[in-house]
């Protein structure tokens, strides 16, 4: 059993280093290392994608280490996703769509009187996938189309564990190594054939380590009220770091009589800390909410010793609503599980005087293959920026 999990670890492994999780994106990925990915799971990504004291005993929460003590049972899990994006300016609108695989993971029990499991898996951290093309007329009146487009992103693989302290208090801690491609080209082409076309590409392959650290509190619900329809009234914590990351250079010029290829050297890049905090609870047994805020400081990006202006702090408020009818029973709507969520956030991203922000709301469902399997679905609709101003609405 141990070998096949292994096994498909590996091939996780080789997929995900090979794909570098491209898919469509936000246009405004191209700032920084792209577009944060705050979950890769069905059941995340179905009840506002956060969830920081949540009391997982059927998932693994890459959220929060601390929550992995809850874990009873061996679980593997395996995500993908549809994205389907619709672009507005001023004048055009667009639709892309891909479908692609989001992350893998393995957890199991050690000891589960003292909260003590074990937890690996791939997941994305940030994407790149945009294409835009700028057209305009030179002064020499040759009319000219740039297309800009960028692919990859960073991964993150990890490896961490739980254990539960004295008083009820659950700490956690994963080891992360992060990696990745970041390609950015731009590609000039002429109608008057006089004119010749160009292209360059700035090709940079990034790795390094980092940590996630977590901590879940003990159960506050009696404090707070002698009724029993309320229970796991948990507050938790969760912060992530990634030392400087190494970064190779390398940049493309292509015409049509040169091809050169120019290796920059060895770089760094500075990825802010990222903190999430919250508190969850459940009523009446079926219901379990949560409440949570996520910061990340992107003013803090640096690429060597140059930063940018137009990134600024992530600030993300996320609630979520999960229901199941009858969390004892065995029939097959007592298995299902129904959930919802709704997020608010100020996106890395200041263009043009405006910090971009985004409105989302989720919905998903698990449907049980079996008592303790099954298939999360899930579906987001989000709102991103505006089409004035010289901006995009996405």
């Amino acid at each position: 059993m141990m070998n096949k999990f292994f096994i498909s670890f590996v091939l996780a492994f080789l997929i995900l280093s090979g794909v570098g999780f491209s898919q469509t994106t936000s246009f405004y990925s191209q700032l920084g290392i792209g577009e944060p990915d705050y979950s890769y799971s069905a059941r995340r990504s179905g009840m506002g994608d956060l969830g920081v004291a949540i009391v997982d005993r059927d998932f693994i929460s890459v959220l929060n280490p601390a929550s992995w003590r809850y874990i009873n049972l061996t679980r593997v899990e395996v995500g993908s996703k549809y994205n389907g994006l619709m672009v507005k300016d001023s004048k055009k609108s667009y639709f892309f769509s891909e479908m692609y695989f989001s992350g893998f993971t393995f957890g199991f029990p050690i000891q589960r009187d003292y909260g003590i499991a074990a937890v690996l898996g791939i997941i994305p951290y940030s994407r790149i996938s945009y294409e835009s093309i700028l057209s305009g007329t030179s002064s020499s009146n040759d009319d000219y189309s740039v297309t800009y487009k960028g692919e990859g992103g960073l991964s993150k693989a990890f490896l961490g564990s739980s254990v539960t302290l004295p008083y009820d208090f659950g700490i956690g801690l994963s080891l992360d190594y992060y990696f990745g491609n970041l390609v950015y080209s731009a590609e000039t082409e002429f109608t008057n054939t006089d004119n010749l076309s160009t292209f360059y590409e700035t090709r940079m392959k990034a790795s390094g380590i980092g940590g996630t650290f977590g901590l879940t509190s003990p159960d506050f619900s009696k404090l707070i009220t002698d009724s029993d329809n309320i229970s796991d009234f948990k507050f938790g914590f969760a912060v992530s770091f990634i030392s400087s990351l190494n970064c190779d250079s390398g940049f493309t010029k292509k015409t049509q009589y040169i091809l050169d290829t120019v290796y920059t050297g060895n770089t760094t890049l500075k990825v802010p800390f990222r903190i999430v905090a919250g508190f969850g609870m459940k009523f009446n047994k079926s219901y379990q909410v949560y409440l949570d805020y996520l910061y990340q400081n992107w003013s803090d990006y640096k690429s060597g010793s140059y930063g940018m202006d137009n990134l600024k702090p992530v600030n993300k408020i996320s609630a979520g609503l999960e229901y199941r009818k009858n969390p004892s029973g065995m029939e097959f709507d007592d298995l299902m599980i129904w959930r919802t969520g709704i997020s608010y956030e100020t996106t890395p991203y200041y263009l043009y005087g405006e910090h971009i922000k985004q409105y989302t709301v989720s919905g998903g469902v698990s449907l049980p293959i079996s008592r303790e399997n099954t298939l999360d679905l899930s579906i987001q609709y989000l709102i991103r920026g505006k089409n004035s101003s010289g901006l995009i609405k996405e």
